[in-house]
């Protein structure tokens, strides 16, 4: 998992993005790859490719139950 920063991002608070990434693989396993997060405002932004849209929903409330933000945007692509 990695912070993507860009212009309008901000940095995610260090160990957040770990601890979201180790639940996130208790949950859903090898089902979600290549995730990403990044901080927008006062809500996250999510990146990657999951094999169903349910490992996108887990992702999506992980992240949401883990940082205590709202998501702004998942963008995990169902493959």
């Amino acid at each position: 998992m990695h912070d993507r920063s860009n212009g309008t991002s901000e940095a995610i608070p260090a160990g957040l993005a770990e601890r979201i990434a180790a639940r996130l693989q208790s949950r859903v396993g090898g089902q979600v790859r290549e995730f990403q997060m990044s901080a927008k405002g006062d809500g996250l932004v999510l990146r990657g490719q999951a094999d169903s849209y349910y490992a996108k929903q887990i992702a999506q409330q992980v992240a949401m139950e883990l940082s205590g933000l709202s998501i702004h945007a998942n963008e995990i692509r169902v493959r």
